[in-house]
């Protein structure tokens, strides 16, 4: 993972993070992939690494926002060792890795 500091406007810094995304099962259209490696990043540069709340809150982070704009009924699990079984609305699951760690995110009917 490397960081990267871009100045914006005059004293404004933005955090840019680097991170490998890649996708390892999905039934999933590709702007919403997009978004979820997008809402990752954004939660992984908010919660400092390795916090004891870190996934809970990246989890957290990209369920509320699939919610708020895909609709509700959105699950998502995030950290380095997952394994799960689950159902699901037919078009919409992502299996991931970014980074160390793996996001499983699906929509429920």
């Amino acid at each position: 993972m490397a960081d990267k500091v871009q100045k914006q406007q005059e004293g404004e810094v933005q955090k840019v993070t680097d991170r490998k995304a890649t996708v390892i099962a999905s039934e999933m259209a590709e702007e919403m992939m997009l978004t979820a490696v997008e809402l990752c990043n954004q939660a992984l540069d908010k919660c400092k690494e390795g916090t004891t709340n870190q996934e809970r809150e990246v989890a957290k982070h990209v369920k509320e926002n699939f919610d708020k704009q895909y609709g509700a009924a959105w699950h998502a699990a995030f950290g380095s060792n997952l394994g799960c079984h689950m159902t699901y609305e037919a078009g919409k699951v992502l299996f991931l890795s970014i980074g160390a760690h793996n996001l499983v995110l699906w929509k429920h009917m």
